[in-house]
């Protein structure tokens, strides 16, 4: 049987060197046995969405001309 629970995490991306077009951060929860989260919910959905704990994905596109005038 695999369990799993909610950690919060932080993590600080240097802005200056993420790149200009989009791209994905996924986060996943993997145990010490690399069991790891599925990567989408299509095996796991349920109509109650109990359990349902695919990765999460965000898509991100920095505008660095904004970065340039922020600093």
């Amino acid at each position: 049987m695999r369990a799993w629970a909610w950690t919060l995490w932080t993590y600080h991306l240097p802005l200056n060197e993420l790149p200009s077009k989009p791209f994905e951060i996924v986060c996943r929860a993997m145990d010490i046995h690399s069991n790891s989260q599925p990567d989408t919910p299509l095996g796991i959905w349920n109509i109650r969405g109990v359990m349902n704990n695919a990765w999460h994905k965000v898509t991100l596109q920095i505008d660095q001309d904004y970065l340039k005038t922020a600093e």
